[in-house]
């Protein structure tokens, strides 16, 4: 491992974006979660960021290398003050984009506190979260018959999808993942090795026979035939994630009613959606 190159910090933000810069490699396979610059786009936003860390750093008089300032203390205290203006989803996505490059940087070989990890960003956005009342859009739960509706109307090559975000609490993306390759994800009646957002395992589930068999009957199916066949169900009043939603609500129902502790269910149900904080169980609450 090794610090940044160069004598000032622009120099050192220079050598860190060459080091990140993907651009022109693919992102698909495990590189889809390597937090490298693959597009303009990111790397631009890789760019500020470490420029706007900068300036903190100057403000706080700090002299030494850009990257051994990345501790969780300095961090934490850059993005109170970077992020004090912010709406909750400007935090959360600028909060990503950090992780992100931390993640990148360490592929490259650059030496950060290893505090600096995925749960510590994970807490800060829960630290600095605040509530919006533009940030949700309510009325996304949908009862047992709305959603047995739904799955009556889509050809089977698109109900597989949607059972497996319903009763697996899967994202469409992922959803589709098995959908194409449930031998590689399916094992009798266990589902496992199943990559979720962020590059973080699903924990394994385990399915019953008849949602097995399902799987397995499942055909190739791209992404946007899919959302073609669940707008044409949806008739524009759900959206595919809903199902995912919904599962989530009703697992925290269900915890409840058997008597666990609100935190306890609250953090259930995030697990199962594969998160780790209760508060993103709140998040879907909060869309019910």
């Amino acid at each position: 491992m090794a610090n940044l190159k160069g004598s000032t910090f622009e120099k050192q933000i220079k050598d860190a974006l060459i080091r990140i810069d993907a651009r022109g490699t693919k992102r698909t396979g495990d590189a889809r979660f390597d937090g490298l610059a693959h597009s303009n786009a990111v790397l631009e936003k890789r760019k500020q960021i470490l420029e706007d860390f900068t300036r903190f750093l100057n403000g706080e008089g700090f002299i030494e290398k850009l990257n051994s300032a990345m501790t969780p203390e300095i961090i934490a205290k850059f993005l109170q003050e970077r992020t004090a203006m912010m709406a909750l989803v400007t935090i959360e996505n600028y909060i990503a984009n950090f992780s992100a490059l931390i993640k990148a940087l360490r592929l490259k070989n650059i030496t950060i506190n290893e505090n600096a990890d995925y749960e510590f960003f994970q807490r800060e956005k829960d630290k600095l979260g605040r509530p919006d009342s533009n940030v949700f859009q309510t009325g996304r739960y949908m009862d047992e018959d709305a959603v047995q509706g739904i799955l009556d109307q889509l050809p089977h090559r698109s109900h597989v999808v949607a059972i497996i975000q319903y009763k697996l609490c899967f994202r469409a993306s992922e959803a589709l993942l098995i959908a194409n390759n449930p031998n590689k994800y399916l094992l009798a009646l266990t589902l496992s090795g199943v990559k979720g957002k962020g590059g973080q395992f699903y924990p394994e589930k385990t399915v019953d026979q008849d949602i097995a068999n399902l799987i397995r009957s499942a055909v190739p199916i791209s992404r946007s035939t899919y959302y073609r066949d669940q707008r044409k169900a949806l008739c524009g009043k759900n959206r595919p994630h809903d199902l995912r939603l919904t599962h989530i609500c009703d697992l925290y129902d269900s915890l409840r009613d058997a008597g666990e502790p609100h935190e306890q269910s609250m953090l259930k149900a995030s697990k199962a959606s594969n998160h780790h904080r209760p508060s993103t169980t709140g998040g879907y609450q909060a869309r019910r």
